[in-house]
């Protein structure tokens, strides 16, 4: 008889609902669903995580903990580099973030059965990953090399929200007929968003006085 191993029998829990949810979202997702992927009890499903909210959580915050130790090879590669952004920087930052997406398609599908369901995704992992992102931006604000009229904050969600969605509709941008698959491949994509954000948020980039433009 198999000795009964808590963190296989959880990470098999956390298998099966990882793969419920990318098939039906959470609010198709059913506890006797994971339980009969996992080939486990309902019960044994409480036992470890509780309600169905703490699975789709401790899902997120798997993928959220890939994120992190991406971000921490590239702030290995770059210990020069100063805690504020620079043009450069800011670049290599969307250019990760975009590489990550692409590399991490269950990341981005869940995140889209988020906001299909309205359900949210709050955990430790991903929240201080924001708000590290939040810091160096407001940090280079501070420091004058990132333009200050602009909400730190929102500058984080929009390049997130530009690599993720461009990920989720590529091929609907391609099958409309703007561009040509030539155009619409990832690489031009990273370099397009890396250029963008780099460059209009460059403190020169800042409206002048009375300008509401």
């Amino acid at each position: 008889m198999s000795r009964y191993d808590p963190e296989a029998t959880r990470s098999k829990i956390l298998d099966a609902a990882e793969s419920e949810f990318l098939a039906r979202g959470y609010a198709g997702a059913s506890i006797g669903a994971i339980a009969k992927r996992a080939d486990v009890s309902k019960g044994l499903i409480v036992h470890h995580f509780g309600a169905k909210d703490a699975l789709w959580q401790a899902a997120f915050e798997r993928l959220f903990a890939t994120l992190t130790a991406v971000r921490a090879e590239a702030g290995a590669a770059n210990a020069a580099a100063s805690f504020a952004l620079d043009e450069a920087s800011l670049a290599a930052d969307v250019a990760n973030y975009f590489r990550f997406a692409r590399e991490n398609p269950k990341f981005v599908r869940l995140l889209a059965w988020a906001i299909i369901d309205n359900a949210a995704m709050k955990n430790p992992v991903g929240d201080a990953l924001l708000q590290y992102e939040v810091a160096r931006i407001s940090a280079a604000q501070k420091a004058g090399t990132v333009r200050k009229d602009l909400d730190p904050a929102l500058i984080a969600a929009a390049a997130i929200s530009c690599a993720d969605y461009w990920l989720l509709a590529r091929d609907s941008f391609v099958a409309c007929g703007l561009f040509n698959a030539k155009k619409a491949d990832d690489a031009s994509m990273i370099d397009t968003l890396a250029k963008i954000f780099s460059r209009g948020l460059r403190p020169d980039g800042s409206p002048t006085k009375g300008s509401s433009k």
